[in-house]
């Protein structure tokens, strides 16, 4: 034990701790300075990313940092590689419901003049099917709604749709109901026209992909 005669005088230098602590997971006893890493937060970690040297790509061993929402919001990390899998699982499972193709359309009780032609195309979204159908005239054809119809779809119609049909000069035609027996297309009624005919409609089918 130490006594001071007054303020003036000098306590003795320090001794080592007896005890070691722990300043911020860093050791000190007293006998030498230490240095204590600040603190990551948010500020200082957005600071870390800026500061960062950027790569443009990435390779599937990189990792990128993740909070994982099923474990108590942990931070886990993630690969690229595993990024791209997910994402074209993700993908795949969205556009392997899309197709699309020709058909030959087959006509039913329209009336012709000289050879004509039948062409079509046809696109698929989910169970959605959405058809174009093109008469092109050897003369003149003449159709007649609710008589005249075409065959041939790619898909059965399981619920009815409609479309509707333009000649060459852009003029409407009218309408037509694709129905579900015998997957039938019905076109509207046109008289002997030279021009080509252009039909487009779409209707829902339950065949599988």
């Amino acid at each position: 034990m130490y006594l001071y005669g007054n303020t003036q005088d000098s306590a003795p230098s320090a001794k080592k701790l007896a005890v070691a602590k722990t300043i911020n997971g860093v050791p000190f006893d007293g006998t030498a300075n230490i240095t204590v890493a600040a603190t990551e937060d948010l500020t200082t970690a957005g600071a870390l990313i800026l500061g960062a040297t950027t790569k443009a790509t990435p390779a599937d061993a990189d990792q990128v940092g993740l909070m994982d929402s099923a474990a108590s919001n942990i931070l886990k990390k993630l690969s690229w590689a595993n990024i791209k899998a997910t994402l074209k699982a993700y993908f795949d499972a969205i556009y392997s419901t899309y197709a699309s193709g020709s058909w030959t359309p087959v006509p039913h009780s329209l009336t012709t003049t000289g050879t004509p032609t039948y062409t079509g195309w046809w696109t698929r979204i989910g169970n959605r099917v959405f058809i174009e159908l093109k008469i092109t005239p050897g003369t003149n054809t003449t159709s007649t709604a609710g008589t005249t119809y075409f065959t041939g779809l790619p898909y059965a119609v399981s619920v009815q749709g409609n479309g509707s049909a333009i000649d060459g000069g852009i003029n409407s035609l009218g309408v037509g109901l694709i129905y579900t027996t015998g997957s039938k297309v019905f076109t509207p009624t046109w008289a002997a026209n030279a021009s080509a005919i252009y039909y487009s409609g779409s209707y829902t089918t339950a065949d599988p992909f």
